[in-house]
This record gives C-alpha cells, sequence and structure tokens, in this order.
C-alpha cells in the first residue's frame, strides 16, 4: 500500500470514528433528556437512570471491539477494491 492510499484510509477511519462519536453523545443526551424530562417520581427517575447507566456501560465496553472489526473489514475492502481497479492484479500478490 502506499504512502497515499495509507493516508487515505487512516483519514477516513477519522472521519468514521468522529461521526460514530458524535452519534452516540448525541443518542446519550437524547436519552438523558428524556428521562429527566418524563413526569415520573423521583425513585423512579432515578431507577430508570441507574439502568441506563448500566446498559450504556454496557455498550461502551462492546464498542471498541465493534469498531475495530468494522475498520478492519473497511481495510480489507479498500485492498480488495485497489487490487479490482488494476486488471485484478494486486501490487501486493502478484498473480
Amino acid at each position: 500500500m502506499s504512502r497515499d492510499e495509507r493516508v487515505t484510509c487512516c483519514h477516513h477511519g477519522s472521519a468514521a470514528g468522529s461521526a460514530l462519536t458524535g452519534l452516540v453523545v448525541g443518542a446519550l443526551a437524547g436519552g438523558l433528556a428524556a428521562l429527566l424530562l418524563a413526569p415520573r417520581s423521583g425513585a423512579e427517575t432515578r431507577a430508570r437512570l441507574r439502568r441506563v447507566a448500566e446498559d450504556s456501560r454496557d455498550r461502551a465496553e462492546r464498542l471498541p471491539v465493534a469498531v475495530r472489526e468494522a475498520t478492519e473489514a473497511a481495510v480489507e475492502a479498500f485492498t480488495e477494491t485497489l487490487g479490482s481497479g488494476q486488471g485484478g492484479h494486486s501490487s501486493r500478490h502478484p498473480g
């Protein structure tokens, strides 16, 4: 992979990570606002906040694995596309 290809690949990965972070933060903010504005007693709201916090923690623990797997799949697809764009021959795999 040439330097330009690596830079392009890494740049797109960074943009995807930023978009994913924005999506997660937005979802959390919206969920928190809905919980705080819903007509419930203080005890019910605290219990719901506790459940949401636990669920969010579980999702946050799984997120790095999902991002890594998505990144690996994107790099593989990118590499395959480059190979097929060169008449089916990759510069790394003669044949």
